[in-house]
């Protein structure tokens, strides 16, 4: 895949099916994708999908938690639609702060818990 230009796989077992069988539960895509990254290496970038409902959940997964088998990024499509402000969310999970691009940040002044970096102007 990567020699035909593909930069990232993201991997999910679809759940599109009335007879499929899914025991969904935190972050349950990632031992899928945790299988693809340690047989392609650093040859492509691998991400999960599957309930990551918290930064410190993502985290792990990335860092490669309980099998040392780290992923390259997660993706969270269905929580950034009902929270747009989960990367505060997530940034207050993970004690750190975070920096906004200073062509909106005037506009979150007080918005993050931990605050962020004031872009430089």
């Amino acid at each position: 895949m990567a020699e035909r230009g593909v930069d990232v796989l993201d991997v999910s077992s679809g759940g599109i099916h009335k007879m499929q069988k899914i025991a969904a539960g935190p972050g349950y895509q990632a031992p899928f994708a945790k299988a693809i990254k340690k047989s392609v290496g650093d040859k492509l970038l691998v991400s999960t999908v599957g309930k990551i409902e918290t930064g410190t959940l993502a985290e792990e997964i990335i860092l490669g938690g309980q099998d040392d088998t780290p992923l390259d990024l997660v993706a969270a499509g269905r929580l950034f639609q009902k929270n747009t402000g989960l990367v505060w969310s997530w940034a207050d999970d993970l004690d750190t702060s975070i920096q906004i691009a200073h062509q909106i940040a005037w506009g979150f002044g007080g918005r993050a818990k931990k605050g962020f970096a004031k872009p430089a102007f």
